[in-house]
């Protein structure tokens, strides 16, 4: 009997104390979040600082100038960022094909 009262002691001691680190991990971790988003929140304010310190040096005249002293400019053409052809189709379309196609056991040919 005083062994089975030791041993439920014990657990429950034991259980307290799961629960306590438990508990300061997530204490620890929203403490860490709060501190990732002051940092953030004062990048943001550095980053906007910075904007308005440029926006007041610089006059709209002053950059088409820049702009004419580097040459002609072409937009940089990026083909994996366009959507495909086959992925442009309404969604309606895509489920229609993709139904019948699995009522008649073959699958729906992806686009390229």
């Amino acid at each position: 009997m005083v062994a089975k009262l030791a041993m439920l002691i014990l657990v429950m001691a034991l259980t307290a104390a799961s629960l306590l680190v438990v508990r300061q991990q997530r204490l620890q971790a929203v403490r860490e979040m709060a501190d990732a988003a002051e940092r953030a929140a004062t990048f943001d304010r550095t980053l906007w600082r910075v904007r308005i310190d440029i926006a007041s040096r610089v006059t709209p005249a002053e950059i088409a100038q820049m702009a004419q002293a580097l040459g002609p400019m072409h937009p940089i053409p990026v083909p994996w960022g366009l959507p495909s052809l086959a992925s442009a189709r309404p969604a309606g379309d895509r489920l229609a094909n993709a139904n019948n196609a699995a009522r008649s056991g073959a699958a729906e040919p992806t686009a390229q």
